[in-house]
C-alpha cells in the first residue's frame, strides 16, 4: 500500500492489485489483533532486531522510519500510544483502524486499487511489463513492485505467488522456513497449562551447546507446546533446524539461585507443617506448581518441614531452568512471517529496485530479511515500500523534465495520422521516445468508448444509442513513466480494448461528431503544458491544426490488413477470421473513416507523407526523426 501511495504522482497511473475482498487484510492478525504498528526503538536497536540481512535496511530506514509511519498514520486521524517494549498501537487498539488510516492515505494519492484479483503472471517485453491476472485479463505497465508477502497464513492471501514471479523474471529466492512461529514439543505436560501466559520470565534457546536466544519477556503455553513473543523470536533463531533444539525457562529472572534459595526458605518457613503445593503458592502460578515440583522431584504432597535440604535446591534449579525439548515448529502456514525470500544481493537496498531486471521493485516480506516480533517486520515493510515508490516518482519525475524540446525548451507537437495499421501508432511511439516526449494515442480514447458501448450492449453504434450515454462517459488519460494509459471510468482499460471487435466499433462511434468533440476537447488540453507526439485520424487537420510537426502515415491496403491479422493472430484473438475477411474490414474502414461527415480521415494539406508499404518500422521512425531534425536545421 506504501509502495503505490509513494509511487502515485500527477501524471502516473498506479494499479494496486490485491487478491483479497480488502487491502492491509494481514494487519488484521498483528498485535493480537490490535496491530502493532511499529516499534520507537531506535536504528541499532532495530537492527539487532533482525537476524538476517540487517545491514540491507540502512538505506530504507533512513528513508522512512518509525516516527514517519506514525505521522502519517496520525494524519489521517487514528491517535497512537506506545506500550511496553516500545510497541506502538492505535489507542483503539483496532487493527481496522490502522487499515482505514492506510486505505485513506493510498486513496487520496490517487492509486486504483483492484481488490479480489489475483495475479498470476508477470512478463517482461522490452521496456513493458505484462500483469496478467486470474480470468486472462492483461495490463501493461513501466514499472511493477511485487510486495506479496510470504507464505504464512494463506487465508490473507500470502501464497507464495511472489516468489513464482520473481523465479520467472531471472531471481534467486532463499527457500522460504517459517519465522515468528510457535513450537511444538517433545514433552506433553504444556498441554496442560493451554492458555496460560508467564510474564516477565526469561527464555534460553540452545541448539546443541551453543545459545542462539536469550531474553526476558511473556510466553504462553499451547495445546501442542509453546508459543508467545519470546517464543515467536527464539522461533526465528532456531529455524534451520529446530527438531531437538532445547528451551530453558527461568521463572525469576530478577533473582540468581542463591537470593532465589533464600525466597524459598522463607515460604517454606513460612508456611510450617503444610503441604509443599500449597507453601509456593507465591511463587508459581497454581496450574504449573505440580508440573515444577515434578521436573524437581519434589512430592508435591510432602510437609514443608519433611522438605531435604537437597530437594530445596533441585526445587530452585527447576524454578531458574525449566527445560523443554523442540519437537518441530508448527505448519510455515502458521507463521507470523516467513524466512527467506528473493535474495538482497539481487536488490539494489536504497531503491529496493531489482538489479537483474531494469523497473522491477520488491517490497516487504517476499524480500529475504526479517525481524523479531515487536513491530519491527511491519516497518521493515513500510520502509522497503516507502524506497521502492519513492525511487519510481523520482525516475517518473526524471522523465517528466524531458517534456520540453531540447532544443529550444518550448512546447511543440507532433501530429501524426492515417488509416488503420499503417503503422502510424508504433511510429509515433518510438518518435516519442526518441525526442523524450509524451505520446498520445487518440485511437484508445475511441476504443474506450466502443468498450463502454459494448458492455451496455449496444450493437449498431448509432448516434442515437451512443450519444444518450456519453454524460455518464468519463475517459481519461494518465501516464505511467511516459506511457499513455486509459481510464474509463475510473478503470484502467489498456488491457481490455485491443480486440477485433472493440477495434472495429471504435471505427463506428469516432464517426459520430458528439462523441469527437467530446475527445477532442481532451486532446487538445493534454497537448496545452506539454509536448506530445499524438497519433489518429485528423490530429493534423483538425485536433492541432497549429502542430509544428505534422506527418501522414499510410501503406498499401494488403499490407495494412495483412500487419492486422499478424498482429490478431499473434495475439489470439483472430476468433475464426480469415485473411480475406481482414481484407475486406480494412477496405470498409477506410471507407467509414473517410467519407464521414465530420472530420473525415484525410491528409493535412502540411503534413508529410510517409509511405511505410515497403519500410521497416526503424525506417519509419527514422524518417520521421530526420525531417523533424531537417527542419530544425
Amino acid at each position: 500500500m506504501l509502495a503505490a501511495a509513494f509511487a502515485a504522482g500527477e501524471n502516473t497511473v498506479v494499479v494496486l492489485f490485491d487478491r483479497n475482498e480488502k487491502a492491509g487484510k494481514k494487519l488484521y492478525l498483528t498485535g493480537k489483533g490490535r496491530c502493532n504498528i511499529t516499534n520507537i526503538a531506535d536504528k541499532q536497536e532495530f537492527m539487532r532486531n533482525i537476524p538476517r540481512n540487517p545491514r540491507f535496511m540502512f538505506s530504507a530506514f533512513d528513508g522512512f522510519f518509525n516516527n514517519d509511519i506514525i505521522a502519517l498514520i496520525e494524519d489521517q486521524g487514528v491517535k497512537t500510544k506506545v506500550e511496553r517494549g516500545g510497541r506502538v498501537f492505535p489507542q483503539s487498539d483496532k487493527s481496522s483502524d490502522v487499515i482505514k488510516a492506510l486505505s485513506s492515505f493510498v486513496k487520496k494519492r490517487g492509486v486504483d486499487i483492484r481488490l479480489n484479483t489475483r495475479v498470476k503472471e508477470v512478463s517482461k517485453d522490452g521496456d513493458v511489463f505484462t500483469v496478467k491476472t486470474e480470468g486472462g485479463h492483461y495490463d501493461r505497465f513501466d514499472c511493477v513492485v511485487i510486495a506479496t508477502g510470504g507464505v504464512s497464513y494463506p487465508s490473507t492471501g500470502s501464497t507464495g505467488d511472489g516468489y513464482g514471479i520473481a523465479r520467472s523474471l531471472g531471481h534467486t529466492v532463499v527457500s522460504p522456513l517459517p519465522s515468528l512461529i510457535s513450537l511444538v514439543t517433545e514433552e506433553n505436560w504444556p498441554c496442560e497449562l493451554a492458555g496460560l501466559t508467564l510474564k516477565n520470565v526469561k527464555l534460553t534457546a540452545k541448539v546443541g551447546k551453543k545459545v542462539v536466544y536469550n531474553e526476558l519477556g511473556e510466553m504462553l503455553f499451547t495445546h501442542t507446546g509453546v508459543s508467545g513473543p519470546l517464543v515467536l523470536s527464539a522461533s526465528s533463531r532456531i529455524a534451520d533446524a529446530p527438531e531437538g533444539a532445547r528451551l530453558f525457562i527461568d521463572m525469576k529472572p530478577a533473582l540468581d539461585e542463591q537470593t532465589l534459595e533464600s525466597r524459598v526458605l522463607r515460604d517454606l518457613e513460612g508456611n510450617k507443617h503444610k503441604q509443599i503445593k500449597n507453601a509456593i503458592a507465591g511463587l508459581l502460578p497454581s496450574r504449573m506448581i505440580p508440573i515444577v515440583l515434578g521436573i524437581a522431584g519434589v512430592d508435591p504432597e510432602k510437609t514443608t518441614d519433611s522438605l531435604l535440604k537437597s530437594e530445596r535446591k533441585q526445587l530452585v534449579s527447576a524454578l531458574k531452568s525449566i527445560p523443554l525439548t523442540v519437537k518441530m515448529a508448527s505448519d510455515i502456514s502458521e507463521a507470523i512471517i516467513t524466512r527467506g525470500g528473493v535474495k538482497t544481493s539481487e536488490i539494489d537496498p536504497k531503491t529496493m529496485e531489482s538489479k537483474l531486471v531494469e523497473g522491477l521493485y520488491f517490497a516487504g516480506e517476499v524480500i529475504d530479511v526479517d525481524a523479531y516480533t515487536g513491530g519491527f517486520n511491519l516497518q521493515v515493510a513500510y520502509s522497503t515500500g516507502a524506497a521502492a515508490g519513492r525511487a519510481i516518482a523520482q525516475k517518473y519525475s526524471k522523465e517528466q523534465n524531458k517534456m520540453c524540446d531540447v532544443r529550444t525548451n518550448e512546447i511543440f507537437a507532433v501530429a501524426i495520422d492515417g488509416p488503420a495499421s499503417a503503422g502510424k501508432s508504433t511510429a509515433a511511439k518510438g518518435v516519442s521516445k526518441k525526442l523524450g516526449i509524451i505520446y498520445i494515442d487518440t485511437g484508445a480514447m475511441y476504443r474506450a468508448v466502443a468498450l463502454k458501448a459494448i458492455r451496455m450492449g449496444i450493437t449498431e453504434f448509432t448516434s442515437e444509442e451512443i450519444e444518450p450515454m456519453l454524460p455518464d462517459t468519463d475517459v481519461a488519460i494518465s501516464f505511467v513513466n511516459g506511457e499513455q494509459h486509459v481510464m474509463l471510468d475510473g478503470e484502467d482499460v489498456n488491457g481490455l480494448i485491443r480486440t477485433q471487435e472493440v477495434s472495429n466499433g471504435a471505427s463506428k462511434v469516432s464517426a459520430i461528431p458528439a462523441v469527437r468533440l467530446k475527445l477532442v476537447e481532451l486532446q487538445r488540453k493534454l497537448a496545452e503544458n506539454t509536448s506530445v507526439v499524438m497519433d489518429g485520424r485528423d490530429i493534423g487537420s483538425y485536433v492541432l491544426p497549429n502542430a509544428r510537426y505534422k506527418f501522414y502515415v499510410t501503406a498499401a491496403v494488403e499490407e495494412r490488413a495483412r500487419r492486422r491479422y499478424l498482429e490478431l493472430e499473434q495475439k489470439g484473438q483472430l476468433n475464426g477470421i480469415t485473411m480475406e475477411q481482414m481484407l475486406k474490414e480494412t477496405i470498409e474502414r477506410d471507407e467509414r473513416d473517410s467519407t464521414r461527415a465530420f472530420v473525415p480521415l484525410k491528409q493535412a494539406e502540411d503534413a508529410i507523407l510517409i509511405d511505410t508499404t515497403h519500410l521497416s518500422i526503424e525506417e519509419a521512425i527514422a524518417s520521421v526523426i530526420g525531417y523533424i531534425e531537417g527542419k530544425d536545421k
